[in-house]
Formats: structure tokens, sequence, C-alpha cells
């Protein structure tokens, strides 16, 4: 039965008629946008824009291109890959850039990108991202629409590090697997953590790769690669363990495809053809041969055509090896969830940004509940921070699971997006823009969303990521610190509403605190190199202080006196110079929180242990709270919030919250249910309830 097969197969592509049709896909609204309108049917095939006909008597069905740089023309292209739909998306290799083609060959896009030095491989996911593997060691990522979302990678040998970056696959989780060629290796990445494996470059000799090219999962996540300078495909486990190979067949093998049956189609450099293989590796026939040129990408849609970026020929082939090509039944369009009903804005919000504004004072005029009561609970992921609240009791906060949530005051979610880990607190401007930066060591993006979830804009911090907070000034500026995990550098950026980069002071330092903005507009940052750093409007340095351990970012009076933690002890400096005005050391634990500043000079401390402090402008003690250890230990590990009545909130490692009275007195204390560690201050919006995010969740406290 099988004989058979093949050998029906082999007569039609001996007498194949160039009048076969390919069948129409319908293209999916979100990942690719409508075709243009191009000739009418009745003129033609070599009308369509990029298509030509058919070679007779080859099994061909379609010829996409010719050389040159305008539409539909390619300068040696290498990789290929099919949307859901069946669209084409072709790397154009020579003239940098990416094309997109319908079902039928016709033009639909270009992406172009500054960043593109030569694109070599192009894949997507689910979702209809668009990865892109660039000679310039890296991979970029667009959404459908063709625009950057994020870029990661540099030359190199160490992990994360590419040389000789070829293809790349997507697995059903949505990691990203990339062939490492020059370092003959396959590393695995998740794109809200970062590097998760690496294989191909350890172990016995025929678990190694060496110059590797291709890539290709088949539905049990097993990873195929192209395994070029050994002349063989290898097949490993999800996690990277070695199976088997296949060798003895190939010759010089580029990439490789699968098909529903677990049938191999390996694109050959040596011969310039195709080769299918069986699931055990026997070669069960040529495709292509006297039609190729320097095949690189290979794809085989779900009807077992075979698209091959003809490189040396300057095109793409499709090839028909099935003995018939059904009509495709169209696949519905996906429906796109309704955009939220947004009330309009209506007064300031809330709790804008950390530390309640920009100086990181942490208090607010609304007043907080005189008794707890737990009004709601909201899971999402583990969460390092508090919301940001917005007019009208909008709710927004990220969680190391990758997502941004926004909720209503009662809770409900209003809308998620799903970008990357989020380890700061949004910023939200006048215009109610939410503003937050990624923490997964891969993304490198920083990001503005609109009130119903959408991108404004994102700025690409390339080789940079975000752990803290951003800022936004009275002027609409944005102040972020970023942090390069390779080199352990550090820059202070400060962005236009609109996500232009106005300027960057470099500090050569990671930075893991937030910003805080003096009245006169100097920025102060913190490095881990110990160093306090204030910085002109204008981007320029206007002094650094050497204070050996960074531990809290700073808050600013209203007289420009910086405050923060050192380590052991807070500080009080100088806005001149960074000169000491005073010294606190707790009598038990460490300094670690920001600041929380009161009228009048007063300044409020945490301890790490079970002790709160309220100092006076000269940094002598007004009086210490001490909470009883009953049950169990109490180690304050937030900042502290001030409501307008002058109750102090805190929250603690092993996951309560503290009220404490203007005098030093308890007022209430409050197990939140599920515990969870506070990291961040309570946020408090305007009718009293305090936000705070504690292990896996969100509370809201209420009276």
């Amino acid at each position: 039965m099988k004989r058979d097969l093949w050998l029906c197969l082999l007569l039609f592509l001996l007498v194949a008629s160039p009048s076969c049709s390919q069948g129409a896909v319908a293209p999916v609204e979100t990942v690719a946008p409508s075709p243009a309108v191009f000739p009418s049917p009745e003129s033609g095939p070599s009308a369509i824009p990029g298509v030509v006909p058919p070679v007779p008597g080859q099994g061909v069905l379609m010829t996409m291109g010719r050389q040159g740089s305008g539409d539909g023309e390619f300068s040696n292209p290498q990789g290929v890959a099919l949307d859901a739909a069946g669209n084409i998306y072709v790397a154009d290799t020579g003239n940098a850039r990416v094309q997109v083609f319908d079902p039928q060959g016709s033009f639909l896009m270009t992406i172009s990108d500054e960043r593109f030095t030569g694109p070599r491989y192009v894949v997507l996911d689910d979702a209809g991202r668009i990865y892109v593997t660039d000679s310039s060691e890296r991979v970029h990522v667009f959404n459908g629409r063709g625009d950057p979302l994020q870029s990661f990678g540099q030359p190199g040998s160490l992990p994360t590090q590419f040389s000789g970056i070829a293809d790349l696959a997507v697995d059903a989780a949505g990691d990203l697997y990339v062939v490492d060629g020059a370092n003959g290796r396959v590393q695995k990445f998740s794109l809200l953590s970062g590097l998760l494996l690496s294989f191909g470059d350890e172990g016995e000799q025929e678990e190694l790769l060496s110059h590797p090219e291709g890539i290709a999962l088949d539905s049990e996540g097993n990873v195929y690669v192209a395994d070029a300078g050994n002349r063989r495909i290898q097949k490993y486990g999800p996690g990277g363990t070695f199976l088997r190979s296949f060798g003895g067949v190939v010759n010089a093998p580029r990439d490789i495809a699968l098909d529903h049956e677990g049938n191999m189609y390996v694109s050959d450099g040596g011969r310039s053809l195709i080769q299918i293989l069986d699931g055990e590796g026997q070669l069960l026939m040529e495709i292509g041969e006297g039609q190729l040129a320097d095949p690189w990408g290979i794809a085989v849609d779900t009807q077992g055509r075979v698209f091959v970026a003809d490189g040396g020929n300057h095109r793409v082939q499709v090839f028909a090896p099935a003995g018939e090509v059904p009509t495709a039944v169209p696949m519905p369009t996906p429906e796109v969830s309704p955009a939220p009903t947004l009330s309009p804005i209506e007064g300031v919000a809330a709790w804008p940004m950390y530390g309640g504004n920009s100086q990181h004072t942490g208090r607010t005029q609304a007043e907080g509940p005189a008794s707890p009561n737990l009004k709601w609970m909201f899971r999402a992921g583990i969460l390092t921070n508090s919301p940001a609240l917005g007019a009208g009791g909008s709710v927004y906060f990220g969680s190391l699971d990758g997502k941004l949530y926004a909720l209503s005051a009662e809770g409900a979610e209003v809308w998620r997006a799903a970008f990357g880990q989020i380890s700061g607190v949004p910023a939200l401007s006048e215009e109610g823009r939410i503003h937050v930066g990624i923490a997964s060591p891969v993304e490198e993006m920083f990001y503005a969303f609109n009130r119903d979830g959408s991108i404004a804009w994102g700025y690409h911090i390339e080789y940079y990521i975000v752990e803290s907070s951003p800022i936004i000034g009275p002027d609409g500026t944005i102040y972020l610190a970023a942090s390069d995990p390779q080199t352990a550098g550090g820059a202070l950026v400060a962005l236009s509403p609109d996500g232009g980069e106005r300027w960057r002071y470099d500090v050569g330092s990671r930075i893991l605190f937030t910003p805080a903005l003096a009245p006169d507009g100097t920025v102060y940052v913190g490095a881990r190199n110990g160093n306090l750093y204030a910085v002109n409007p204008d981007g320029g340095l206007k002094w650094q202080a050497s204070l050996g351990v960074v531990s809290s970012s700073a808050a600013v009076g209203s007289d420009g006196i910086i405050y923060l933690g050192t380590g052991s002890s807070y500080q009080a400096l100088d806005r001149a110079d960074g000169s000491q005005i005073w010294s606190f050391s707790p009598v038990d634990g460490g300094a670690n929180s920001t600041p929380t500043l009161g009228s009048g000079g007063r300044v409020y401390l945490t301890s790490n242990s079970n002790e709160l402090y309220a100092l006076n402008p000269d940094g002598t003690v007004g009086w210490t709270f001490i909470a009883e250890q009953e049950e169990r230990e109490v180690h304050f590990s937030s900042p502290l919030t001030l409501d307008g009545a002058g109750v102090l909130y805190a929250g603690t490692r092993e996951g309560e919250l503290f009220a404490v009275n203007p005098g030093g007195t308890l007022r209430w204390r409050f197990s939140l249910p599920e515990g969870g560690m506070v990291l961040v201050g309570p946020a408090i919006g305007a009718d009293g309830t305090l936000y705070v995010g504690a292990g896996s969740n969100l509370y809201a406290v209420g009276q």
C-alpha cells in the first residue's frame, strides 16, 4: 500500500500540470494586514506582484519573486515560515527585511527595522508574534503588524550570547529554541524568565552538534536539529536529552520541517535539493533537483505543500509532494475580545506611581480605614509590588507571571496584557497611560499602555532590562533606571511622553532602585556600586556621593533634602553636594526601605525587625513603635505609607498589615488571608481603601 502511494506520488511529479489550484486560506486579521488591491484574477498569475508562472512538468505550484529590491523581489532569501492562515513570511536576507505574502503569493507588507543587518530565519507563535534571527547575533520580536516588541542577544559564547545564529522554533508553551551555530548548541529561552537550558555542546560525541543550522519541533515537543557540520539530523527531547541521530543520507542539511505524519523535509545545500525522510530517517524521495540553487529555509503546510527559500535563484519555490492538492477550507477569523468601556478620566490619580509621587514621599491626603476589613482579593502570580491607582478607582499592577493587570475598584479584571515579568510599580500619566518596564532577562523593553490595554508605544533599551519602577515628572518626562545583566552596567534614562529618548546617563553599575525627582528637577538614583547620583534636568551629572552601600530608593523633601537607606543606617544628604546631614541606625535590623516623609520635616522609617521609627527633622528619635511578637516574629519589610490623618501603614515579611497612630501607638493589625511578604507599602485609594501586593495576591483592605 505504501509502495503504491509513493509510485503515484512520483508519477504526479512527472506529469503535474501548472494549472493546479493552491486553495486559499483566509488570513487571520490579527497576524497580517489586509492585502492591498491587486490586479483582477483575469490578468493571470504573472500580473500579481512577486508571482511568476510555475515551470511545467516539475511539480511546482508557484514561484515567487526574482532578484531585486522592490516589493515581492528578493536578494538571497534564507528563512521562510507560514502562519495559521497560510500567509508566507520570507527573511529577505540581502535586502535586510522580512516580506509577507498572502497564500496566493500576493505581497502584503514589508517588515523593515533599522536593527536588521541580515535577517536569517523567521518563525511565528500562536499569538501571531514574529521572531527573526539576525546576523547581528540577535533575535528580534515583532507583533503581527510588524511593530517591534523586543530584541535580545549579543555576539559571544556565554549563555544568552550567539555566534552564527541560525534557525529558531517556538513550542506550545511559547518557549523559544534558538540555533547557536558556531557555538554548536541550541539555547532555549522563556520570554518571561530568560535562558532555560542549552544543549548540543556537552555530552558524548554522538550528542554533540557541529555548526547546526535548522530546527523543528514535533507535536510532542521533541527537537530536530539539522547538524550541518556532522551531516546528520539530531533528535532531542523537550528538555534537551539526546534521543537519536539520523545520518548517512543528508549531505549538507540546512533547514528541517516536519509534516503531520512525522516525515522530515530537509533542505540539502550540498546537493541543492529537498530530501524527504520518514520518521526512522529512511529516504522516501527527493524533490527540486535541477530547480534549486543554494536552498535554505523550508516550511510545510497542513496540505503537504513545501515552501523553499531558493537563495541562489533569489526566489521562493512552492512544491506539491502529494498526489493531489485538496481545496482548503477557509479558517474562521478569531473573534477579538471587545475593548473595555472606559469612563472618562475625572480628577487626578489617587496613587499614580511608586511612593505616591515622583519625590517618593509616601503620603496622601486620603484617610485609611479605622478598622480593617478584606474587601476583595485577586490572584495573579507572584507580586513584588503594590499597584498604581488611577482616577475613578482603576487599579494597575504587574506580576512576575509576565502580565500587566487592570482591575476595577471592585476587583473585577478589566484587561490583562502579557508582555514579560514586571517587578516595579506602574507609573500613570495625567492622560491615564500606564508605563511599565520589563524585568525579563530577554525583554529589553519599556512600554506605555493606553487605558484599554493596547500599546501606545514601546521603547527598546538594547541589552537593558528594567527592575524598578518608573516615575513621571510634572512636565510628562518619564524617568527609568535600566540595568544590563550581562555587563552589570546601568543607566538613568529620560523619555518624552511619546517615548522618544531625551537623554541617558550611564552610571557603570546595575540600578535596582527607582529614581526620585526633586522639586528643582534634579534626578537622584542609587546604584549597586554604592554611589548616589544626582543628575541635572538636561542629563548631565551634578554630583555623585560614595555611600558604600545603597539599599533603598531615595525620597526627596520639599526643601530638597535627600533621604535613603545605606544598609545599616538611614542618611539625610545635602542637595548641594550629597554631604551627610545626619545618620540614623535602627536598634535592630537594617535600613532597606524608602523613607516616608511627613509634614514639618518628620521622617518615618522601618527597620526590617519589629520596630518603626519617627524621626525629628534633625535626625533624633521622636518615637519608636515596637510590634508585639505574639505567635510569630514580626519583620517590617515594606516602606511606610502615611495617610491624611497621620496614620502609618506598613507590611511585614510574615504577611501582616499594621496601622500605627500618629503618636506611635497601635491602631490595628491585620493578617492577610493567604499571607505573603509585603515588599512595597500599601497604595491608598481616594475612598481610603488600602491596596497591597503580597505573595500571589493583590489585597484590597477597607473599612
